[in-house]
């Protein structure tokens, strides 16, 4: 974990390169599946992770709820499935998992498919 920790700048970096346009103040995401129409729709954000994801989600949720001005929650994927979330139309749901096969990660997936909500990310894909 110290290694991981240590090796933080660079994923951060690397993760960026060639996302955020800085001389233009502008974020490119030529991979996101949401038109802007349906970004502007988004009311609220519900993040869903386990584990060191949460973490991640918790710092994801000061990001976009410090520059986007929009309420995030973050749930405990193996919580987010057993409590019947309300989640309607203008909820954007994400599911971070560090391995991409968290049983609970990928539950708490299929929940939010139940409940109508289309999530965005790698495990949604098809």
């Amino acid at each position: 974990m110290l290694k991981e920790i240590h090796e933080q700048p660079l994923a951060v970096r690397d993760t960026i390169a060639g996302r955020l346009l800085e001389e233009e103040g502008d974020v490119y995401l030529e991979d996101l599946a949401f038109s802007d129409r349906q970004l502007a729709a988004v009311k609220r954000v519900v993040i869903v992770a386990c584990g060191t994801s949460r973490h991640a989600a918790l710092v994801g949720k000061f990001y976009l709820e410090g520059y986007c001005r929009i309420p995030v929650e973050v749930d405990i994927a193996s919580e987010f499935r057993y409590r019947n979330p309300v989640i309607d139309e203008q909820t954007l749901v994400m599911v971070i998992s560090q391995s991409g096969e968290t049983a609970d990660t990928l539950a708490a997936l299929r929940e939010a498919r139940v409940a109508g909500r289309r999530g965005h990310g790698r495990l949604q894909r098809r």
